[in-house]
């Protein structure tokens, strides 16, 4: 009864409040961010087995359908795609038991869409022959016809079809996907360098550069700090004198150049519009007993190109690879020699912008880095010297209709 009494007593405005100690509220309202993350998830039917049925001796053929499933089995992001292709470089063709197949050996045999012959071409080029794309709500079923040439010889058949799966980001349209083509992207001018890195996977996934170098208010921890007239010089490190340190590690992945390249992401494009077409890559960044493993010749000169030069610039590992995580990053050799096919080159116009430009390769001894100066690859200069910044992405690009 006594607490009955009591709360009659309180006061009518009076209203219970709960604390939170996680959050001070000075007005009448708090907000809270309710995230909820929900992960890829497709489901695509291959035949485990199609059998070729015997055509008077002439030939052989069958069928078999690969489906893409959509409803609940097919989560993916607003904007992507589901492919199904043909492995990239896979050999279309047959052998008897204890026979290798090879490209001069083998009963070759064709792929086309559909249950009888006619249908396009499918090949063994990682081209997408059947998609779905986010949202599909009904199944995407695609039928195959094989037909194989005639054998010489009673036996049986049998090779392994290799179906690939991707999931595609949303395409940025170009003018252009030729390499030298400059666009708009994320608020400023790029430049294609490679039309497309990884031919096994559908689409083409460029490499770009950004046009101006950046600018010391994009490299700025909080995007908002400094100057943002374009082309401030940095050292490649705050403090460290030499690319590789005492334990050998990657110069770049402690370096003051991938520090400012990744604050220019963070604050300009992680929360862009246009973030959806960057494609996630690996960098491969070698670790000095790895690059002294894969440069047989490391440390050595060479006179190939009519002049003494380091022979770090012709360097074809290392390059920028698909898969891993979404930013931006500095060009290394390897893009520069096997990404955009310059291997054995000097210079490229592609990549003359007028100054001098941090790569983010080790440039000739353990402790300098590479760089390019007004387009020509420059494999010598310490670490100590001051050169600018500029980033490149892999986008998912496609020509505007």
């Amino acid at each position: 009864m006594g607490l009955a009494l009591l709360s009659l007593l309180l006061p009518t405005t009076l209203q219970p409040v709960l604390a939170d100690e996680t959050k001070n509220i000075t007005g009448t309202s708090g907000d809270s961010i309710v995230s909820y993350t929900v992960g890829q998830k497709y489901k695509v039917t291959i035949p485990t087995t199609i059998v070729l049925t015997d055509q008077a001796g002439t030939k052989g053929t069958g069928t078999g359908t690969v489906t893409i499933h959509a409803g609940n089995d097919l989560k993916i992001g607003n904007g992507e795609t589901l492919a199904v292709a043909i492995k990239a470089g896979e050999r279309l063709k047959l052998g008897t038991d204890g026979d290798a197949i090879s490209e001069t050996t083998g009963l070759p045999y064709a792929v086309s869409k559909g249950s009888t012959f006619g249908g396009a071409s499918v090949a063994a080029d990682g081209a997408a022959f059947v998609s779905a794309d986010a949202g599909a709500t009904t199944d995407v079923p695609q039928a195959l016809y094989i037909e194989s040439a005639a054998p010489k010889l009673a036996g049986t058949y049998t090779g392994t079809l290799t179906f690939t799966v991707n999931v595609s980001s949303p395409a940025f349209e170009v003018s252009s996907t030729v390499p030298g083509t400059e666009f708009t992207f994320a608020g400023s001018d790029w430049r294609i360098l490679a039309t497309d890195i990884d031919a096994s996977v559908p689409g083409n996934q460029a490499l770009i550069i950004k046009k101006d170098a950046l600018s010391e208010k994009e490299m700025s921890a909080d995007g908002e700090t400094g100057a943002d007239t374009a082309g401030k010089a940095i050292k490649f490190h705050e403090s460290q004198s030499t690319y590789f340190n005492s334990n050998g590690d990657n110069g770049y992945e402690h370096s003051l150049l991938k520090s400012s390249i990744d604050n220019y992401y963070d604050h300009f494009i992680a929360n862009h519009s246009d973030t959806q077409y960057v494609q996630a890559v690996s960098l491969n960044t070698p670790t000095l007993d790895e690059f002294n493993t894969a440069n047989s010749k490391n440390w050595s000169y060479d006179n190939a190109n009519g002049s003494e030069g380091i022979v770090w610039y012709k360097d074809t590992h290392f390059k920028t690879t698909l898969g891993g995580s979404d930013y931006a990053f500095a060009l290394s050799y390897g893009d520069i020699n096997t990404t955009m096919g310059l291997s054995g080159q000097i210079s490229s116009s592609f990549l003359n912008f007028a100054d001098t430009y941090w790569l983010r390769s080790s440039g000739g001894t353990p402790v300098c880095a590479g760089f390019v100066s007004e387009a020509v690859f420059t494999p010598y200069n310490s670490v100590d010297g001051t050169r600018l910044a500029r980033p490149a992405l892999v986008i998912n690009i496609k020509q505007a209709s």
